[in-house]
Formats: structure tokens, sequence, C-alpha cells
């Protein structure tokens, strides 16, 4: 049987007649020290994971003895800051011999998660159907009020079959009514007037100024030279 337990804070894998070497425990040498953070357990091909730890499960061990680990060198440096320091550290050590792995209750049964139980969700209720709202019966008519409209109906039909007979009658004829009406003389038609296009006015053609022809000033006669005097004895 093996197991995963949780040491000064440190997870170790451990099992029955193995040595294990931990941080320095507060015990003496020879002294039995008993750890119940076990993470998990194995037991041949059945696994218990814990949540987060194994209930009941345990693992026990003797200290063996109590060292030092190796010397470990610190050398701190700056450059060019003549800043130099070297120091040495050995961590605190324990040697634990495994005795016992065992398990919850009898050290073979296996621990099984608690499922978690799910909030109970409200019963979902069914909306009532809507009922349409009854409508009012019509009211029933007396029976004398029956009688009465089933005898006024034929005598206003008759009265609007005579209307149309008596319009006809009162109508005249289409000759007498030729003749009352004086004939209208034929208004003669008014002639559209035409009116005269109206001609665009023409514009002068702008007469081009004569411009003056460019007559070369005539140069100054250039002055004339004094007559050079003879070369001799004045």
């Amino acid at each position: 049987m093996e197991a995963v337990v949780r040491i000064s804070g440190k997870q170790y894998r451990v099992a029955a007649g193995e040595r294990v070497t931990v941080d320095r425990l507060a015990t003496k040498v020879g002294d039995k020290v008993t750890f119940d953070q076990v993470l998990l357990l194995t037991d041949g091909p059945k696994a218990t994971v814990g949540v987060p730890v194994v209930d009941g499960a345990a693992v026990t061990a003797t200290v063996l003895a109590a060292t030092r680990g190796p010397k470990l060198v610190v050398y701190k440096y700056k450059a060019k800051k003549r800043y130099r320091r070297t120091q040495g550290a050995r961590a605190e050590q324990s040697i634990l011999q495994i005795v016992a792995v065992t398990g919850p209750a009898d050290g073979r049964a296996r621990a099984t998660r608690t499922p978690v139980a799910e909030p109970a969700k409200p019963p979902v209720t069914e909306k009532p159907a809507k009922t349409e709202a009854a409508k009012p019966a019509a009211p029933v008519a007396e029976p004398e009020q029956a009688a009465r409209a089933e005898t006024e109906k034929p005598a206003a039909a008759a009265a609007e079959s005579e209307k149309p007979a008596q319009a006809m009658a009162d109508k005249p004829t289409r000759a007498a009514a030729a003749k009352q009406a004086p004939a209208e003389k034929a208004k003669p038609a008014k002639a559209a007037a035409v009116k005269p296009a109206k001609a665009a006015p023409v514009k002068p053609a702008k007469a081009e100024a004569e411009k003056p022809a460019r007559t070369k000033a005539a140069k100054p006669a250039a002055p004339k030279k004094p007559a050079a005097k003879p070369k001799g004895k004045e």
C-alpha cells in the first residue's frame, strides 16, 4: 500500500519499509510520528483520492536520525562596486523510517467521495389556460314588437317601389324638353392668336480699334569728332 502524504508543507510518496528525508522535526531520535494528512491512497489497482484528505488514513514513521544537508555556497557580487560576499548554508533534516500505511477503518476499506447535494429546484407551475369571456346573449324581442316589425316591413317596401314610378311620370319627354330649352348658339372657337416670334437682338460687331503702326524712332546723329592736329613743332 502506498500513499502521498503531506509533511511540513511538502508532499512525499511513501510506502511501508522506505526511508524518507524531510525537514527537521521537533522530535527526538527514536520517537514514532504519525501523519494524517494523506492526500492519495493506493491499494493495488484501487486508488482513493482525498477531498482534500482521505478520512481515517495515516502514515506511521520512526525518526532514525537528525542530520544536516549538503553545504550550499551563496556568493554575491556587484560589478564595479568592490562588493563580494560569500556565505554557506546547510539545511537541518530528519531521516524517517516508514513503519506502516493504514487506510480508513480496517486499513483496507476504500473511502468514497460524498456527492454534493444539488439545490432543489422550485416546482414549475403551469399557467392556467385563458378562457374566453362569455358574450352576453342578445335580448329577446317581445312578441308584440316582433309582429309590429313584420307588418311595417311590406309597407315600407311598397312605398319605396312607388317612388321610382312617380319620378318617371314627372319627367317631361325629350321632345318637350327640346322645345322648352332654347337652342344654344354655337359660339365660334377663339382662334389662338399667333404671337410673332421675338427676334433676338443682333449685337453689333465690335469694331476692332485700329492700332497705330509702330515706327522706329530715328537715332540722333553722332557728334563729329574734332580734326586731329598735325604733329609737329609748335
